[in-house]
């Protein structure tokens, strides 16, 4: 399993094998690096960083470093305001997808991405409106066909072909606060997180909207910024052989301080 954390107070690609509770560090990263991804032919872990910090009126870059660790590289460079968020298929398929804002903010246009050669074709769009408030969680389907969209805290996911299939919407009837979307390796399901009794439920949805239960966190909150920030909700990636769960969890610790007579 390879992850990005903070946890020696500047981000760092790690590697830790099933079963082990030690971790290798692979590579230091800029400060703003967030959301690594493995490359389809697990040759290179992908990351966003921002310039010169996160926010919608500065670019950011999709990045690229060797599996095995090494200089980063640049892939790619946003327009400014894009928002971009990016997602790979497995070995099955060669794609990998970013989805960035139009600048009106009206449409989510998802660009192919190949590692080493940087943007290529569009693929696909998705009107979003003109709710700037609207955040949105979406995951492209291991063998790269079809696009899963989630509009946070609604029910309904819209699944966005990339072949000659049509349109589909999946309703979850008893779960009506989505939040995190991620799909099955077996391309059966999706994993969401739904918000209920003062915390989190981690769910494994199937084609006909049925929820069974995985795992409950009691908390969260729902923190507010760009379109693809999540919420502190828990989400779930899984294995390549579909045997195993890595489950994320946030939690925020704070403190209140009262000041007089200043």
């Amino acid at each position: 399993m390879f992850y990005l954390s903070d946890r020696n107070g500047h981000p760092e690609l790690f590697r830790q094998a099933d079963g082990e509770e030690s971790v290798q560090s692979i590579a230091t990263l800029e400060d703003s690096a967030m959301n690594a991804r493995i490359s389809p032919d697990g040759a290179w872990v992908l990351y966003l960083t921002g310039s010169n910090g996160w926010g919608t009126a500065q670019p950011v870059s999709l990045m690229k470093i060797p599996i095995a660790g090494g200089l980063p590289q640049l892939v790619l460079t946003s327009s400014f305001g894009a928002a971009p968020t990016f997602r790979c298929a497995r070995r099955t398929s060669k794609l990998c997808i970013i989805a960035e804002e139009t600048p009106d903010r009206t449409e989510l246009v998802f660009t192919e991405v190949d590692p080493t050669q940087g943007r290529e074709r569009e693929r696909a769009r998705f009107g979003i409106g003109s709710m700037r408030a609207a955040q949105y969680d979406w995951d492209l389907s291991p063998d790269g066909t079809r696009i899963a969209i989630l509009k946070q805290s609604e029910a309904t996911i819209t699944l966005l072909p990339l072949d000659d299939r049509s349109i589909e919407h999946l309703t979850v009837t008893t779960w009506p606060h989505l939040h995190s979307l991620d799909w099955s390796a077996d391309g059966h399901g999706l994993f969401v997180s739904a918000l209920a009794n003062e915390g989190f439920t981690l769910l494994h949805l199937d084609w006909n909207g049925d929820a069974q239960k995985l795992w409950y966190v009691k908390g969260g909150i729902r923190r507010p910024g760009d379109l693809f920030l999540p919420s502190l909700a828990p989400s779930a990636v899984s294995s390549p052989d579909g045997r195993h769960l890595a489950i994320r969890r946030q939690a925020v610790d704070a403190n209140i301080w009262l000041l007089e007579n200043f």
